[in-house]
């Protein structure tokens, strides 16, 4: 089952990996306050063992691929 659906806003960091507990010291307020927040569009297929998302920036619209250990929910 994803940890994300379809719409959800996320914060996402392209360094994080599976075992990265640190996140979230890595994402900083002006970050959020940037609008560096990201919707879950569509959830891909596993890779590597790790769920796939395709995410869009709620900012300029741009689209990436992201695992879900480069994931947190947007507070």
């Amino acid at each position: 089952m994803p940890a994300f659906e379809l719409g959800s806003l996320v914060l996402f960091n392209p360094k994080a990996g599976p075992d990265d507990f640190a996140f979230l010291t890595l994402i900083t307020p002006a970050d959020r306050m940037e609008g560096e927040v990201w919707e879950v569009v569509r959830i891909l297929p596993h890779e590597h063992d790790l769920r796939q998302y395709l995410i869009r920036s709620r900012q300029d619209g741009r689209e990436r691929h992201a695992s879900e250990s480069q994931l947190r929910p947007a507070l």
